[in-house]
């Protein structure tokens, strides 16, 4: 099975596997994605979700402090919403 492969650069932190997708922007089969995901691993290419989480705190720092408030009660306002459809 052919697969077409995305990589992106993230910046200093280098190269990274984003996505693989089969013909005709298929899925292809959880045996042959984790082969070929270690392929790349390999090869020194690991998967793109490694880095979400510094990426996301290097975003974050780079935000006014104003900013910076605004997610936080929108983060705090999701809680409270989530808490009162769970009843707790």
């Amino acid at each position: 099975m052919r697969a077409a492969c995305l990589v992106q650069r993230r910046g200093r932190l280098g190269w990274f596997l984003d996505d693989v997708r089969g013909p005709r922007n298929s899925d292809i089969e959880p045996e042959r994605l984790d082969t070929i995901q270690r392929a790349f691993a390999n090869a020194g290419i690991p998967l793109i979700l490694l880095i979400e989480p510094i990426t996301r705190v290097i975003e974050y720092e780079k935000l006014t402090p104003s900013r910076r408030g605004e997610l936080a009660q929108m983060v705090q306002d999701e809680e409270v919403a989530l808490l009162a459809r769970l009843g707790t």
